[in-house]
């Protein structure tokens, strides 16, 4: 577990063991128990774990953004281009600087 995040703080750490972070996870249960119906997914293997999680949210209901410049991969640059191509395919790409926050 990353030190940063601890049971003291208001962070909710949700631990996943397959490819898309849904899957045998509680983050549907706690994104539906906390009214979010929008989400702006970014993090590391952008062609497999960030798709496949951006996938799953978009076939769960919600309006998915992919921020485009908060993902990376080990994989070669025709993949990454492959998975913001599908990700334009199921909801927004953004780059983080032109989210507002409301």
């Amino acid at each position: 577990m990353i030190k940063e995040l601890n049971s003291n703080s208001e962070d909710t750490y949700i631990s996943k063991e397959r490819i898309s972070g849904f899957w045998f996870t509680k983050l549907h249960e706690v994104l539906q128990k906390m009214k979010i119906e929008e989400l702006f997914i970014g993090g590391i293997n952008t062609d497999q774990c960030v798709l496949a999680t951006l996938q799953d949210a978009h076939q769960l209901g919600y309006k998915t953004t992919l921020l485009q410049d908060c993902t990376a991969t080990s994989s070669p640059q025709f993949c990454f281009d492959a998975a913001v191509y599908n990700s334009k395919k199921l909801g927004d790409v953004a780059k983080f600087e032109d989210i507002t926050f409301s």
